[in-house]
């Protein structure tokens, strides 16, 4: 399969598993004011979302333009996700999310963890 590279526009750093993936993290700065687009203090209006989601994809545009990029990698709240998701659709921008299912594992102590495992990709940007 062809090797894909994806920005990280999430506000996380990629875990190896998403490094794995071409999953290409941005400097400290421009994590920082992606950070700002992505987190609301008030009940956002419809307004607020769309300028902050046009915003998000003149970054977009320029990250893939430096890093020679397919595609983004973003994660947001839920109300904001569609609003992010067509900004980016209307730059030409696919937009990706990591499909990451829970696994529980249980030690010889017997103690139970459940963590996400990053194993694939998902387009987040198809039109019904």
């Amino acid at each position: 399969s062809l090797i894909m590279f994806l920005v990280n526009m999430t506000a996380y750093l990629a875990s190896p598993e998403q490094r794995e993936m071409g999953v290409i993290d941005v400097d400290q700065q421009v994590s920082h004011a992606l950070r700002e687009l992505l987190t609301f203090n008030t009940c956002p209006s419809e307004d607020v979302m769309t300028d902050k989601a046009k915003e998000f994809a003149e970054i977009a545009t320029s990250l893939c333009n430096k890093y020679k990029a397919d595609g983004v990698l973003v994660y947001a709240k839920t109300y904001f996700m569609p609003v992010l998701v067509s900004a980016l659709r209307a730059r030409g921008i696919v937009s990706y999310v990591t499909y990451a299912p829970k696994v529980t594992s249980v030690d010889n102590s017997g103690s139970v963890s459940r963590n996400y495992k990053h194993v694939d990709l998902v387009r987040a940007d198809i039109a019904a």
